[in-house]
Parts: structure tokens; C-alpha cells; sequence
């Protein structure tokens, strides 16, 4: 009788162990490696422990038999989790420091050519108005009409064709006083000389050649204007 159980165990041992090296039991799972369990549990009579957990449905945390009856619990080895993809957290927060960083500098850049642009608009407003104040042509004052018996104004004469009291005004920018005579002469001087004689306007009765509306003094007669700025 013992002869018989001896043999039976035997067998079922070794179709344990086929299964488990074939993979065909359906409702047993192995554990771990076999050198695992060799090294981590034995059984009291010395017999090598068996790899297939029984009745794992009853028994969730898998507990294990030596094919002899001594029992051993063993959990099933679970796969271990997967490591993200990237890099590392460090490397992350490494990462966004630097784009931070990044990201304030090229707001102070942005804030910095802003102001360029400012302070390049105010610079180009003030410019023109000098430009403008340059470029406007000074403001005459007529005078009256005086004797030209000799020339009173010294610095510049133009004759001009197409005359008239503005166009000599603008020739003249640059002195105190300017004078037309005999329709088509522009003077220029910064003071009058040779005291000349201040007569009635009417006596400057030539029209200008460059606006017939306009005198442009007389024979011997000048109309001068002089600078109010």
C-alpha cells in the first residue's frame, strides 16, 4: 500500500513539473524562478517545493505546496511598473528654470526696444518741430516806403523776376530788414543806412513783376520791411 502512494506521488509530482515546464495548466500560475524558491523556502523532509500555486481562485495571495503536503506561501511576482518616458523630474524642473528665465529676458528685451522706440518717436517729434521752425520763413513788417537816392540796405540785392514782397521776405531770412524797388530788386541788410527819407506810401507805386496786387516800391523809392522775430 505505502509501495502504491509512494508511486502515485511520483507520478503526480512529475506531471506537475511537465506542466509546468510545457505551460499547460490552465488554472495554476507559476512563481518567481525556480532557483527563487530553492533559495527562499524548503520543505521539512528536504523535498524540492513545487512552482504551481493551488487553487489560486481561493486563495488570492497564491498559496503555495511542497508536493509532499508541507505548505509555504509565496505573492506572484507582478511585472514592474514602467518607467515614464523623459527625462528626469530634476532634469524637468532644470528645464522649465531655464525657459523662466529665458521667457523674462526676452520680455525685458520686447520692454527695452519699446522704449527705444518711445524715446525714437519723441526725439524724431522734436526734431521736426526744430525743422519746421527753421524751415518757416521769418515774419516782415512793412516799414514804409522811403527815398532810394542811394542804397540803403547793404547786405544783398537780387533781381528777381518773378518778385514779390513774400519771395524777397524768404531771400532775406537771415537779416533785420529787406526792401523791393522798382518792381523787380530785392534788398536785404541788417541795418538801414544813409538816413533815408520816409514818404507816403503811395509814392511806392510800382507793381511788382510777381504779383501785380502787390508794390514793390517806385523809381527811386523803396518799400522796406523789417523782421518782427
Amino acid at each position: 500500500m505505502r509501495a502504491s502512494w509512494i508511486i502515485i506521488s511520483a507520478l503526480c509530482a512529475k506531471a506537475y513539473s511537465y506542466e509546468f515546464e510545457h505551460g499547460v495548466a490552465s488554472d495554476q500560475q507559476a512563481i518567481g524562478s525556480f532557483d527563487d524558491v530553492r533559495s527562499t523556502y524548503q520543505c521539512n523532509n528536504g523535498a524540492t517545493p513545487s512552482l504551481e500555486c493551488v487553487d489560486s481562485s481561493t486563495q488570492p495571495t497564491c498559496s503555495c505546496t511542497c508536493t509532499n503536503g508541507i505548505t509555504f506561501n509565496r505573492n506572484l511576482t507582478m511585472d514592474a511598473p514602467s518607467t515614464p518616458s523623459g527625462p528626469p523630474i530634476d532634469n524637468c524642473d532644470a528645464i522649465k528654470a531655464d525657459c523662466d528665465e529665458r521667457n523674462l529676458q526676452l520680455q525685458q528685451e520686447m520692454a527695452d526696444i519699446e522704449q527705444k522706440n518711445v524715446d525714437a518717436k519723441k526725439e524724431l517729434l522734436a526734431c521736426g518741430k526744430d525743422l519746421a521752425k527753421a524751415l518757416k520763413p521769418k515774419s516782415f513788417k512793412y516799414d514804409g516806403c522811403y527815398t532810394a537816392t542811394s542804397r540803403s540796405l547793404t547786405g544783398l540785392q537780387i533781381i528777381d523776376e518773378w518778385l514779390a514782397p513774400w519771395r524777397c521776405g524768404i531771400i532775406c531770412s537771415d537779416f533785420s530788414y529787406y526792401g523791393v524797388k522798382g518792381g523787380n530788386i530785392c534788398w536785404c541788410g541788417n541795418d538801414v543806412l544813409n538816413s533815408p527819407k520816409k514818404v507816403a506810401d503811395s509814392q511806392c507805386n510800382k507793381a511788382c513783376v510777381g504779383n501785380k496786387q502787390s508794390m514793390c516800391g517806385g523809381a527811386d523809392k523803396v518799400s522796406i520791411y523789417a523782421r518782427e522775430d
